[in-house]
């Protein structure tokens, strides 16, 4: 008799396994069914030491195990912002002191020939390649020019073609005799030159006119 309980207990036991088996969808979806309704139905009490069974993972009808996931996050990138901050570049620093230092000098340099200058005392007395030599010693931008005259002035830096000009260029001209250099000024944009212009004018500012078109032998950049 005990033999005849135990196989019958072993057979429901199979059977309740067979129907959690096939009681499953094949979905994926995991559910929990409790062995008591299956015992209840083929009128047998729940034996004490059986529990419940939970089906998951789940295998679905491809065999493979499936298990619930959380669906894709949005990826999202974050780009630095860019800019740029314009600074205005050593080289047209250098330029705009040039020129600012021409300017200051104005009212302090009065023309003498090159014989009698005199750069010690407070009003400065000098030519025009004087000039344009104490300028660029005062701005101190890194530039020595020939403190002798506009001829040799002339042959320094780079050759500058008419029209082309930037500040703190140097611009020769013919006085006298064409093709012979006999005066020099700083550009300072604007079309516009500043010089020692002779005893009655010193240091003037002066627009580039048809006439210094005409007188025009050649300009040299010193800055670059």
């Amino acid at each position: 008799m005990r033999n005849q309980n135990f196989f019958k207990k072993l057979a429901v036991t199979a059977m309740a396994a067979v129907f959690v088996g096939t009681a499953l969808p094949l979905s994926g979806t995991a559910h929990a069914i409790s062995v008591g309704d299956i015992f209840d139905r083929v009128g047998l009490k729940v034996p004490k030491k059986v529990t419940t069974v939970r089906s998951t993972p789940v295998e679905n009808a491809t065999g493979s195990t499936q298990t619930p996931t959380k669906p894709a996050q949005p990826v999202t990138t974050t780009q630095p912002a860019t800019g740029q901050t314009s600074t205005p570049s050593t080289l047209q620093a250098k330029r705009e002191k040039v020129v600012q230092t021409a300017i200051s000098l104005k009212d302090r340099v009065k023309y003498a020939h090159w014989s009698q200058r005199d750069e010690t005392g407070p009003i400065i007395k000098t030519d025009c390649s004087g000039y344009t030599y104490l300028v660029y010693k005062l701005a101190n931008v890194g530039v020595t020019l020939v403190n002798r005259d506009d001829d040799a002035q002339a042959k320094v830096g780079q050759k500058v073609a008419w029209g082309q000009f930037e500040k703190g260029d140097l611009l020769f001209f013919w006085i006298d005799k064409p093709g012979d250099v006999g005066h020099v000024g700083i550009y300072i944009g604007d079309n516009k030159i500043i010089h020692n212009f002779g005893y009655k004018n010193n240091v003037v500012i002066s627009t580039l006119n048809s006439e210094y078109k005409k007188r025009f032998m050649v300009a040299r950049r010193v800055l670059y």
